[in-house]
């Protein structure tokens, strides 16, 4: 069957068309679009109208992709946002009167746990153990586990847009701004990750943030699937790239080789 999946997220809205058989999944057709559907929903606890209209133009957009597609089924589901807003049931509402498309809303355990079974199919049948880490807007998602279960896991309301707004109030960003970010996730991060820390994985980032990253140190002009998939992000240049982007204004940001301006 072919299956258009849906992808509701803080900041991005991913469509993804595949060919399901015995198991196997083969990808068709991929868009995102970056609508910040959860801009100010960590302070104000709700959807703004801006917000709703822009996530009903694109999931018509995709419901027209997937019936050009053929697509036997659409599945869309909302996360972080979408869990936080206290107006999440008439977003819901508007979304399936204006685009057709009825979202479900998962849980940061669900999340989770959908993280792992995707990266299963990148995992394959390896034996040894991965930390799964899927940095999004508005929530973190760590999955520790093998090719047969999961050990570990947790969803963490620290996202990129969530501390953005949160933390962030100049631009460029001060090094108390900074200082008082890396505090908060420090203490998180200890509070919740204990049983993260035991034994040797190895580690796979999924989604926007990490792939972000790695067309950024790769200098990719155009965004480039196949090459971003393996790649792999060692400390030291992530330290690199994050001392360049603090010194710079969101302006200059936006000029940067591998990094959307949407971002």
């Amino acid at each position: 069957m072919r299956i258009a999946s849906i992808d509701i997220g803080t900041n991005t809205v991913l469509l993804l068309v595949a060919d399901c058989q015995m198991g196997q999944i083969n990808t068709v057709f991929e868009r995102q679009k970056i609508i910040r559907l959860g801009k100010h929903v960590d302070a104000e606890r709700n959807i703004s109208e801006e917000g709703i209209t822009r996530a009903c133009e694109v999931l018509k957009l995709y419901q027209t992709e997937a019936k050009r597609l053929e697509c036997g089924k659409i599945i869309a589901c909302g996360t972080s946002a979408l869990r936080d807003a206290a107006n999440r049931d008439q977003v819901i509402s508007r979304f399936l009167l204006e685009s057709g498309i009825n979202v479900e809303i998962l849980s940061g355990d669900e999340e989770a746990r959908w993280t792992y079974l995707g990266g299963r199919v990148v995992m394959g049948d390896r034996q040894d153990r991965t930390l799964l880490i899927d940095i999004g807007g508005g929530s973190t998602e760590f999955v520790l586990g093998d090719h047969r279960s999961i050990q570990h896991k947790i969803s963490m309301n620290i996202g990129a847009v969530r501390m953005t707004e949160r933390f962030f109030k100049n631009d460029p960003v001060t090094n108390e701004e900074i200082e008082a970010l890396q505090n908060f996730i420090h203490d998180e991060f200890s509070k919740n990750l204990t049983p993260f820390t035991d034994g040797e994985f190895g580690m796979l980032g999924v989604a926007g943030t990490v792939t972000t990253l790695a067309s950024m140190a790769m200098q990719l002009e155009t965004y480039n699937p196949e090459k971003i998939n393996g790649f792999q992000l060692t400390q030291d240049r992530i330290h690199r790239m994050g001392m360049e982007l603090k010194s710079k204004t969101i302006e200059e940001r936006k000029a940067m080789v591998g990094l959307e301006p949407e971002r």
